[in-house]
């Protein structure tokens, strides 16, 4: 069984049923001894994890699970390549994680906060002041280069 990411409850359940797993994690590692494992620098990146895996040349794979969100991309695209049970669809798991899909997807009678892709370098400021004032990154919670920003806007009090 491929694991990505690292859950101490997760591997005794693991153990119990008679999986062996292996563990796809980044720095610091923190898995129990005597389990195999590859450090990744990046949990989102489905090449970088798939070359972890084959490097490992793994035999006997019965499935891929993730312990955090960062990882139901890779944990997908993984089970596609090796042909392994589980959802293998990236266009779901894409909308799983990526807030502007998943609002596009409402009705559009659902309110809902605008949003939009922002290229590298973007001015915090100006978006603030186009969008509102909360700028969240696209996965949601913990985003990497994420501001919050709680200020009036132009016609706003």
């Amino acid at each position: 069984m491929i694991l990505i990411g690292y859950r101490d409850g997760l591997d005794e359940a693991l153990e119990r049923r008679g999986l062996d797993p292996f563990y796809i994690v980044q720095p610091p590692v923190r898995t129990p001894k005597g389990r195999g494992f590859r450090c990744v620098t990046d949990m989102e990146n489905a090449q970088e994890i798939l070359r972890a895996v084959l490097s490992a040349r793994l035999d006997d794979i019965a499935g891929v699970l993730t312990v955090h969100e960062m990882g139901v991309f890779g944990a997908a695209y993984l089970r596609q390549q090796l042909n392994l049970p589980g959802n293998t669809d990236s266009k779901t798991t894409l909308h799983f994680r990526d807030k502007c899909l998943q609002k596009s997807k409402l009705p559009p009678h659902v309110k809902r906060a605008r949003c939009r892709y922002v290229p590298r370098g973007t001015s915090f400021t100006d978006l603030a002041d186009e969008l509102g004032g909360c700028l969240r990154g696209q996965a949601g919670h913990r985003s990497r280069r994420s501001s919050y920003e709680h200020r009036p806007v132009s016609g706003r009090p």
